[in-house]
């Protein structure tokens, strides 16, 4: 099911969005929210923006955040700079970004029956080995802490696509991991610079 495409009510947000017709509800409410995007930064939201919005799929806006590690040189190691930039916790790295508002749990697009995932995140990351200043193996990763490897077929930063059939997939605690070929330090496209806004959609 989907939200009229033409004349849109309130309460046939509420109802895609899994409540009961004629029960409270209002359009601030997070599993409303999160039906459709309608996240853009400096514009109100509006009944038109959540028209032919589907439940179950991530509509989210991110703020970049940035971040290198270091790992010392040793007796068989020259030692290599990471950076990345994202959102999300990621072990290497720590905190990347922050996701708009309060919505730091998601109405799940992972799943064909749209539960709850405990987290999202989502980061571009490149080495320089021995400090070099040439960055490679640039990877773009997607990581989710109930998701599994089906259900959903891709996700969207900005204009790009990253099909889930073109990643590689791992387990990831509950969830999972999938990486992708990515650009090098000092081009994060399709990540905007750190403390910019993006927009993050999962079909």
């Amino acid at each position: 099911m989907t939200t009229p495409s033409g004349t849109i009510s309130l309460n046939d947000m509420h109802v895609e969005a899994g409540g009961t017709s004629g029960t409270t509800c209002s359009f601030d409410d997070r599993d409303i929210r999160q039906l459709g995007y309608y996240y853009s930064p400096g514009t109100a939201k509006t009944f038109l923006q959540m028209r032919s919005k589907t439940r179950g799929y991530h509509n989210l806006v991110g703020t970049a955040g940035g971040s290198s590690y270091t790992f010392p040189s040793s007796p068989v190691s020259p030692g290599s700079i990471s950076q990345a930039r994202g959102v999300g916790s990621v072990i290497l790295f720590g905190q990347l970004g922050t996701w708009a508002g309060s919505d730091t749990v998601y109405e799940s697009a992972f799943t064909a029956t749209a539960g709850h995932d405990s987290y999202i995140t989502v980061y571009l990351s490149s080495s320089s080995p021995g400090g070099s200043g040439v960055y490679s193996g640039g990877q773009m990763v997607l990581q989710s802490g109930t998701a599994s490897n089906s259900g959903w077929s891709y996700m969207q930063i900005n204009s790009t696509y990253y099909y889930r059939t073109s990643s590689t997939y791992s387990a990831f605690g509950n969830g999972g991991q999938w990486v992708w070929p990515g650009n090098n330090h000092p081009n994060y496209a399709p990540f905007p610079n750190a403390g910019s806004t993006f927009n993050f959609y999962a079909r």
